[in-house]
């Protein structure tokens, strides 16, 4: 029972991240940032925009968790980046149902997803490294359950783009 949750929380650690970045393409440049066939300077610059915005906070999760011992519960940890994840999801999901794209709403819509994905990947740093503490107690199977959820997650998320992509068509 151990290794199966041990198992989800390597799924949970990429999800956001697999997702976001699958979806980024069409939802992001395509349908907010480019008008009438046109990209904008925001669709040009995005994926970019992205990358930066996603990779920085998480190296530096990653190199605080190693400079500096953060005392305290690792499932506190763990239950709180999980809970700004919940937070996130829930945000992104209000700008999707309450936000149709405007030309007028590109400028701070770009900057409200910079930070999402910027406290995203600030909390999914800390919690990929608050999993690999936890199970380094554990024997190596279970490190290695983290890494069988990491390519699950990659695979489900790619799956589930296919078949996306095949019923569009």
């Amino acid at each position: 029972m151990a290794y199966l949750i041990i198992l989800l929380h390597g799924i949970g650690v990429l999800i956001p991240w697999n997702m976001f970045i699958t979806i980024a393409p069409n939802y992001y440049v395509d349908y907010w940032f480019t008008v009438d066939r046109n990209r904008t300077d925001y669709a040009k610059r995005f994926m970019s925009d992205l990358g930066i915005a996603s990779q920085i906070p998480n190296f530096l999760a990653g190199l605080i968790n190693l400079m500096q011992i953060i005392g305290g519960s690792l499932l506190v940890r763990i239950y709180g980046c999980l809970i700004v994840n919940s937070i996130n999801v829930l945000v992104i999901l209000i700008l999707i149902v309450a936000q149709k794209p405007s030309e007028e709403a590109m400028g701070w819509f770009y900057v409200v997803t910079m930070i999402i994905i910027l406290v995203l990947n600030t909390s999914n740093g800390f919690y990929q490294n608050s999993v690999f503490g936890l199970t380094a107690d554990f024997p190596a199977a279970y490190t290695n359950a983290l890494v069988v959820g990491n390519n699950i997650c990659g695979t489900f998320i790619s799956v589930l783009a296919i078949v996306n992509h095949e019923l569009k068509n």
